[in-house]
């Protein structure tokens, strides 16, 4: 019954590595029909279709022809770049497509719209040889959705690092802006030259930014700096009672990086898990990295709560988020890290 294999492909979708014992039924299933292999809408973008996401979310290399037709067709899917994410270097000769269609974007008003997926994928790929063409993009933005389209180019050229050193002049002239647009492109050119000289002090005025939004972009790039940014870490700890949790969790973790302290950060990241549930993932990686050595027995407390809790950590009554489960398990997966092994490189005091 074609509509029942379609429903369970759906329902896979949302699995990701859970469908692992569906693997080969949903590679047959993609192997003996290309015409399901994207779906066309009345209105927007296509999308991949459901069993190529769901073989694709298991990271299984039977799904690269799909998305090598994909990429050749006049619309690419909007949602290939994920569908890449979740292969990760297993897509690698997918590099070639990807940089090949954003060399033919159109730097129009439709240009977030095509180029997005693209630069998606190649930033999970860290395809530096595609720099060119994200030059162009990133030079070229048109003035609708442009600072989307900037900031999936410079993201792009960040995840590049040194191969990207064609782009370093516009970067370093991108740099002597003001705003998220600044600490954007400061953020790429640490990647791309380690040059903490240059990008220490655009960071540090991005910290002083009146918006919440904007300040936490240039925590996390400073976090990134590590020791380097070690000038800032009296502004990090300030930030430690602001009022808006995702700055005071970001703010935990970059002074973290910086000063590989974790008795003055944990209580708050331990705070805020109990505060907010979609904060949960992001401070559980953070205490992976620290270590049972470094986040001390309450942050072990927790994170063994949470082992042992039977409700997903984002359920909620008459709802859910088609990625719940997958970020369940990554959060698991986080938490037994944490508890098993010391990662991290700071003290505790």
């Amino acid at each position: 019954e074609p509509r029942l294999a379609e429903a369970a492909s759906y329902a896979l979708e949302d699995l990701f590595g859970l469908a692992a014992p569906a693997g080969d039924a949903l590679a047959a299933r993609v192997a003996a029909d290309p015409g399901a292999w994207v779906k066309e809408w009345p209105s927007g973008p296509p999308g991949l279709g459901s069993s190529v996401k769901a073989l694709a979310g298991l990271g299984d290399a039977r799904v690269l022809p799909a998305l090598a037709a994909a990429l050749e067709r006049p619309e690419v899917p909007h949602d290939v770049g994920f569908a890449i994410s979740c292969l990760g270097g297993t897509a690698a000769p997918l590099a070639g497509a990807l940089r090949r269609r954003l060399g033919e974007v159109g730097l129009d008003e439709g240009a977030y719209d095509r180029a997005s997926p693209l630069l998606a994928g190649l930033t999970a790929l860290r395809a530096g040889e595609a720099a060119p063409e994200v030059l162009r993009v990133l030079r070229g933005a048109p003035e609708y959705r442009g600072e989307w389209l900037r900031t999936a180019a410079l993201r792009a050229l960040g995840s590049f690092g040194p191969a990207a050193h064609c782009a370093v002049p516009e970067l370093r002239r991108l740099v002597r802006g003001t705003g998220t647009g600044a600490t954007e492109a400061a953020e790429a050119l640490w990647a791309v030259t380690g040059d903490a000289e240059t990008v220490l002090p655009v960071l540090a005025e991005g910290l002083g930014t009146g918006q919440a939004r904007d300040c936490r972009a240039a925590v996390g790039a400073l976090g990134a700096l590590g020791p380097r940014a070690g000038a800032v870490a009296p502004r990090l700890r300030a930030l430690l009672a602001h009022e808006e949790l995702w700055l005071r969790v970001e703010a935990a973790i970059a002074l973290w990086e910086i000063s590989g302290r974790a008795a003055e950060v944990v209580p708050v990241l331990l705070s805020a898990w109990e505060k907010n549930c979609h904060v949960r993932v992001r401070v559980a990686e953070c205490l992976a990295r620290m270590g049972p050595g470094g986040a001390g027995s309450d942050a072990t407390r927790v994170l063994r709560a949470e082992l042992l809790s039977v409700r997903r950590h984002k359920a909620m009554d008459g709802g859910y988020g088609s990625h719940d489960t997958h970020e369940d398990e990554k959060l698991l997966a986080l938490c037994r890290r944490a508890l098993t092994g010391h990662t991290g490189r700071g003290t505790t005091s």
